[in-house]
């Protein structure tokens, strides 16, 4: 059912939430998290890159039909994707089948009991040398996938997985 409608669900803190990848994209970021930038309120400790897009957007990449009684057979998405037919003939689900939630950045940080999935978060990944700034290559506003909380001995952490909102 969520699929349908272009959102997604997930469990947290009890609450069980579904919601649109549009509006969760479109909501302001909670928190500035900044790397390699010591002066910022909120920074990232470790972050690799997750560059496995072509894999998540394999699930997307189809040409979604469904046949409808009064207009016939309903496509969308790209002539030259494989097929995949779905019970639903609604052309305004068929396209909300386009969407995808792409994993960016894995990242960890200080501990924030704040920090929960669905939540959009700017991320500002400064460069080391002096010509380039900020890292262009990250986007700025994801939100976080999944987020686990963790304390060791000395500290309490959180680690995040952050994507972002594509269309096939």
């Amino acid at each position: 059912m969520a699929i349908d409608h272009g959102a997604r669900t997930w469990l947290a803190r009890g609450t069980l939430n579904m919601r649109l990848l549009a509006s969760l994209y479109s909501q302001k970021p909670a928190f500035t998290y900044e790397m390699n930038n010591p002066k910022a309120a909120r920074t990232l400790i470790k972050v690799s890159a997750i560059n496995q897009d072509e894999t998540f957007l394999s699930k997307v990449r189809f040409r979604f039909t469904g046949y409808s009684e009064t207009e016939g057979f309903i496509s969308v998405g790209d002539p030259s994707y494989p097929v995949k037919q779905v019970s639903n003939a609604d052309r305004a689900n068929l396209r909300n089948r386009l969407y995808a939630l792409i994993p960016k950045i894995d990242a960890e940080c200080e501990g924030n009991e704040a920090l929960t999935v669905g939540m959009v978060l700017d991320i500002i990944i400064h460069r080391y040398n002096s010509e380039s700034g900020l890292d262009e290559s990250v986007p700025q506003k994801m939100i976080i996938m999944s987020v686990t909380h963790h304390e060791d001995r000395r500290a309490y952490f959180c680690r995040m997985i952050l994507g972002v909102v594509v269309s096939a």
